[in-house]
């Protein structure tokens, strides 16, 4: 995997929250064209804050996916494809608690980036990932809605076969 500018923290700026939480720009660049980022908490006891990825600098995109509200461990975001795209992540606890977590892009449905982030509690390190979803892992509303319109063509062919005995019916009644 091409592997370049991946994940850059570019912005310090740590703004509270309701929650006392706080957040955190990143920028996602250099690599080539995505549609989808998802990020998946892997330090014990730390999540995001809902929304866990907000502020756009790409029009379209929007979170997709959390795994649980008010404090998701896996979330995502999609929209158009970018080849570069400034974002917010806003994580729950104080930001002098070190946290670790996982990065993917995703271009279709092909990984074109991930990587593995740490924060210490007073800067980021940011290297290569190992996290491989999929995804179905990252977008399970939207499987969970195919699977409900699968059914679609049964439905067609019970009004069919349903059209056909009402018709069958009102001839032999009018014979």
């Amino acid at each position: 995997m091409k592997r370049a500018t991946i994940l850059c923290a570019v912005i310090a700026s740590m703004s509270s929250v309701a929650s006392a939480g706080w957040t955190q720009a990143f920028i996602e660049s250099d690599f080539g064209p995505f549609d989808l980022v998802a990020v998946r908490m892997t330090s014990a006891g730390d999540a995001f804050e809902h929304p866990a990825h907000s502020g756009f600098s790409a029009a379209g995109w929007a979170l997709l996916y959390e795994n649980g509200e008010p404090f998701p461990t896996i979330a995502s975001a999609s929209g158009p494809e970018v080849t570069s795209m400034t974002w917010t992540i806003q994580f729950e606890g104080a930001s002098s608690n070190p946290l670790t977590f996982d990065f993917v892009a995703f271009h279709g449905d092909t990984i074109v980036d991930n990587a593995v982030a740490n924060w210490n509690g007073g800067s980021w390190s940011i290297g290569p990932g190992t996290w491989q979803p999929t995804i179905a892992d990252l977008t399970p509303t939207l499987v969970q809605s195919s699977l409900v319109t699968v059914p679609v063509p049964r439905a067609f062919l019970l009004a069919g076969i349903g059209t056909l005995l009402v018709s069958r019916v009102r001839r032999r009644g009018s014979l």
